[in-house]
């Protein structure tokens, strides 16, 4: 790990000290999830994150998103400490640095499989031109082996090519940071296995760190480090 960081320049997540509780939905109080979480991730590296349902392995994606923020501890994303942020900060963070991929694609069905890549950047302050958007979409979807399906929307396609979407989609941006959440959790094992090899190549390609939490040791096995949550703290797998 110290080579990825010395050869990426730096880390792309460092959590120190971190623990989030919930309030019991009946108000009798709260209960922890995650507690004194530590966590490096290397420019360039991918993590797996394994463990049970209802380990807390999505909470903890969604803190490192900045889309919740945790109870306690420090969370540096790329070198900036999230509690410091304004959320309008957090939402440019995320926007122009972190891309998502969760389990259930989240495509927006009215638009085609070109559109939907497009998204990301129509909603940032200062978009590219229009031809550049166009372009870098249509390279993402050639990247992820899906240059025939551009006019395609959702219900065209299958799983395994909405999936494939959403991973462009999530690289619109250039983020330097992909947090996948189940990423081939509704695939079958040949199209699981096809997204992951993708996901490889993309991160050498687009210079990314992955952090995925995975209930696949398939896909566990394809990071270059396995990490499992189990009762609210994160070891070595």
């Amino acid at each position: 790990m110290s080579t990825a960081q010395e050869t990426n320049g730096g880390f792309a997540v460092e959590v120190n000290g971190l623990s989030h509780a919930y309030i019991r939905p009946d108000g009798t109080g709260s209960e922890a999830i995650l507690r004194d979480i530590q966590l490096q991730v290397s420019q360039g590296e991918a993590v797996a994150i394994m463990g049970p349902s209802g380990s807390g392995k999505s909470t903890l994606l969604h803190i490192l998103g900045t889309l919740l923020a945790a109870s306690s501890g420090s969370v540096r994303i790329l070198g900036t400490e999230i509690a410091n942020l304004t959320e309008v900060e957090r939402a440019r963070l995320r926007s122009t640095s972190i891309g998502f991929v969760f389990q259930d694609h989240q495509l927006l069905p009215q638009l085609t499989a070109l559109e939907n890549v497009m998204i990301p950047n129509l909603a940032l302050a200062r978009p590219l031109p229009g031809e550049q958007i166009r372009e870098r979409a249509n390279q993402l979807l050639k990247a992820v082996v899906l240059s025939d399906r551009v006019d395609y929307r959702p219900s065209a396609l299958s799983v395994g090519q909405c999936q494939r979407v959403a991973v462009a989609r999530a690289l619109m941006n250039r983020p330097r940071l992909l947090l996948l959440d189940e990423p081939t959790g509704a695939l079958d094992q040949r199209t699981a296995s096809t997204l992951m090899d993708l996901l490889e190549e993309i991160r050498a390609q687009e210079s990314v760190s992955l952090l995925t939490v995975t209930h696949s040791p398939a896909v566990a096995n394809a990071a270059d480090r396995r990490l499992h949550l189990l009762h609210g703290g994160l070891r070595e797998a």
